[in-house]
């Protein structure tokens, strides 16, 4: 394996940014890919076209009313995606605060431009590594409290209630996203189904430095102009896979997906570069395994997961023959903010490897961690404490009884435009390659059955009991509707 290919092509990958499902980057991306797979297993790659709606955003704007002068100031925002297109549009604003039941007693939005500041959880080491089957972190780099978890909306369900009472306009302050930027991409229609164009009016992001403008600005009720242009179109995004046949039809899938909002150098060239320098490994060798290994760029993550969704829609055979889906996300350095700024802290971004509640399944993980130095890591369910499924492109795997190894880090630029090359934990890749080699290795002598048996009964019943009491406390606040 070498470090210069895996950049290279992540470089490649990166360059073309704004990957998105369906887009003419997108599309590049997928040409690109599709000779790249190609070298590692000449005429056994494939290429299945996915049909999307192309949501492209053109120009955009929020802007303050001065309600004496009539004259606008604009305020620095970025795009809801999927939201409503709209010619410049003037109405008074409502605070609904952080979007509590509480906030919202008594609010009227029909024909208002709602606030609701969007406050992100913390996401606490502490108490994930109770839920946790496993840990490994020798240096002691992982702190009671990690950071902010990103990828959590609580306050987005105000979003379907303006639009349930008429309100023509949404904007959300980002209240604690590190480094204060607006330039958050989403949501995106992660598990929403067909609902991800289903936001009828036009939305839009402000950032932490300008909340308190805002904020300000919506309790005294002053009118504000915003206006979002684009397009949306008919377009085609595509699944690539390869195949490597083995001694049997038995299946090994790895994969990563390969769109990214803007330049997404972590999310997910970084993946996308390492199934590469796995794959290219595996076809290296003079002898086959027993097992074939199907390796994979998924599309449209970014669109509702519907490349993975659409493979195992369109493939019950070979998910009936699958054995593991491997999941390799975001090889990331972790950042935290200081004095307004996102500064790297020089370490790597603690990683969760997701798997079944399986001895075996720990096991093997356990040891590819340690052998490769992947930490820090926990080795988390891939049902429990962080939802139902894993938070990875791979989840809807693990939904159709597949046995997952899914990793995935979340550092808190993941989704906004400060995914650089900077950003990437360029000592990590080649050792994660190494792991997931050997992980496939192993897997090559274990039968399904080893993988699917229920272990842990004791952390399964303490890990429903935590997400049935999160959800409880959530609805209690936020009420019932709420999507995070």
């Amino acid at each position: 394996m070498h470090l210069s290919k895996t950049l290279d092509w992540i470089k490649k990958l990166a360059a073309m940014e704004h990957r998105r499902a369906g887009s003419k980057n997108g599309q590049k991306t997928e040409a690109y890919l599709y000779k790249e797979f190609c070298k590692i297993a000449p005429d056994n790659v494939h290429k299945h076209a996915i049909p999307v709606t192309l949501w492209e955003a053109e120009k955009w704007n929020v802007a303050l009313v001065d309600p004496e002068t009539d004259k606008t100031k604009t305020v620095p925002s970025h795009y809801i995606p999927y939201t409503q297109f709209a010619e410049k549009t003037r109405a008074s604003l409502i605070y609904a605060g952080h979007g509590k039941k509480k906030d919202l007693k008594g609010l009227d939005f029909k024909n208002k431009i709602v606030v609701v500041d969007l406050t992100f959880p913390m996401l606490e080491s502490a108490k994930l590594a109770k839920l946790a089957l496993s840990i490994h972190d020798p240096e002691n780099k992982i702190k009671p409290k990690l950071h902010e978890a990103t990828w959590i909306r609580p306050a987005w369900h105000v979003y379907d209630k303006a639009v349930r009472q008429g309100a023509v306009g949404f904007i959300g302050i980002l209240s604690n996203q590190p480094g204060g930027y607006n330039s958050y991409y989403a949501p995106y229609g992660f598990k929403e189904g067909d609902r991800i164009l289903d936001k009828p009016i036009p939305g839009f992001w402000i950032g932490k430095n300008e909340g308190e403008l805002i904020r300000k600005a919506a309790r005294a009720g002053q009118t504000v102009q915003v206006s979002l242009k684009g397009s949306r179109r008919q377009s085609v995004t595509h699944n690539i896979y390869g195949i490597l046949p083995g001694e049997s039809d038995e299946v090994i899938i790895l994969a990563s997906h390969h769109d990214s909002p803007f330049q997404g150098v972590t999310e997910d060239a970084s993946g996308v570069a390492t199934v590469l320098t796995i794959a290219s490994e595996l076809a290296a060798r003079k002898k086959p395994l027993k097992k074939t290994v199907l390796f994979m760029a998924t599309a449209g993550h970014f669109y509702g997961s519907i490349g993975t969704r659409r493979f195992i829609e369109e493939h019950p055979e070979i998910i009936r023959k699958t054995v593991a889906e491997i999941h390799i996300e975001h090889i990331a350095m972790e950042a935290k903010e200081k004095d307004g700024k996102l500064i790297l802290t020089g370490n790597p971004e603690p990683a969760g490897i997701f798997c079944n509640y399986n001895r075996k399944s720990v096991e093997l993980v356990s040891e590819i961690i340690d052998r490769h130095n992947l930490t820090p890591s926990f080795v988390l369910p891939a049902s429990g404490p962080l939802g139902k499924y894993p938070p990875t492109d791979g989840g809807d795997f693990y939904e159709h009884g597949v046995p997952v190894f899914n990793m995935i880090s979340n550092p808190v630029y993941l989704l906004v435009d400060a995914d650089g090359m900077d950003k990437l934990c360029k000592e990590r890749l080649i050792p994660t390659a190494k792991a997931f080699c050997r992980l496939i290795e192993q897997l090559d002598d274990v039968h399904v059955g080893e993988l699917t048996d229920k272990h842990y009964p004791l952390k399964k019943a303490v890990g429903s009991f935590a997400s049935w009491l999160t959800a409880r406390k959530i609805v209690k606040q936020y009420g019932k509707g709420v999507s995070v």
